[in-house]
This record gives C-alpha cells, sequence and structure tokens, in this order.
C-alpha cells in the first residue's frame, strides 16, 4: 500500500522563507546600527528615503493588483493601497519633509 503525500501550496514555502529572513534582518540590525552613519538617520537621510520609497512601491503594488483582480478582491487591494498611500504621505509629513526649515 502507497501513501501518496499531498504537496504544500506554493505560499507556505514563501511564507516561511519571509519568516527567516524577517527574523535574520531583526537580528542584524543591533550589530548594524552600531557602525552605520549617523546621519543616515536624520530627516531625509538615507533610512527615511528608503522608507518612502518601500512605501510607494506598496502603494504601486496594491493598484497593480486591484486592477488585475475581480470583485471582493479587488475591493481588498484598493482599500490596501489607500493605507500604503496614507503611510507614505505620513512618513513624508505630508510634503512637509521637502520644505525648508523655518
Amino acid at each position: 500500500m502507497t501513501v501518496s503525500r499531498i504537496a504544500a501550496p506554493r505560499y507556505v514555502h514563501i511564507y516561511r522563507g519571509s519568516c527567516a529572513l524577517l527574523l535574520i534582518l531583526v537580528l542584524s540590525s543591533a550589530t548594524v546600527s552600531g557602525w552605520l552613519p549617523l546621519s543616515w538617520g536624520w530627516e531625509n537621510g538615507f533610512l527615511e528615503n528608503a522608507q518612502a520609497v518601500l512605501l510607494m512601491a506598496g502603494f504601486a503594488y496594491a493598484c497593480w493588483h486591484a486592477l488585475v483582480q475581480t470583485g471582493s478582491a479587488a475591493a481588498l487591494w484598493k482599500i490596501a493601497s489607500l493605507f500604503w498611500l496614507a503611510m507614505a504621505g505620513r512618513e513624508l509629513a505630508w510634503g512637509a519633509a521637502f520644505l525648508k526649515p523655518m
């Protein structure tokens, strides 16, 4: 008698890989923060601009899926895109980060 194995869905492997990557990034962040220049953490520095780019990429990703999906999935992606846009806008202080300090 043979026992057939049911293959795990593809997303399970992606989930495990992302969890492992997230764990590695979190554990290494304490060590990396010791040798990064302080200027990277300043207003409009490298890290803040990288965060804004990442949030806008999330907005574009959600907009793309809102166009591709149909029905309630499309509505969910549209709502998600608004959240990504709001987080990006908040990160940039709604544009005030680009103005000269008073």
